[in-house]
């Protein structure tokens, strides 16, 4: 298991450093008021953390109420028990 990780680690490594190495052109970027250069790899890198900051956080506030245990079976008294 830990060997297919590798393997998958290091395919994805390849992958973004193709990414990156094909976008090194700047570009010119308006956010509301101010325009920014950059290369694009770190615009598509920004935007992917983003994107990821945004899941994470969507995750931690809406996917823990889903997540709750049950509450332990309540013993019936009438029987003794």
């Amino acid at each position: 298991m830990a060997r297919m990780k590798l393997i998958a680690m290091v395919v994805l490594a390849i992958l973004g450093m193709i990414v990156v190495l094909q976008n090194t052109e700047p570009v010119n970027t308006r956010i509301l008021l101010w325009s920014i250069t950059m290369p694009r790899a770190v615009l598509l890198l920004g935007t992917s953390l983003i994107g990821f900051a945004f899941g994470v956080l969507t995750t931690f506030f809406l996917g823990d109420r889903t997540r709750r245990p049950e509450p332990p079976p309540v013993k019936d008294k009438q029987l003794g028990e």
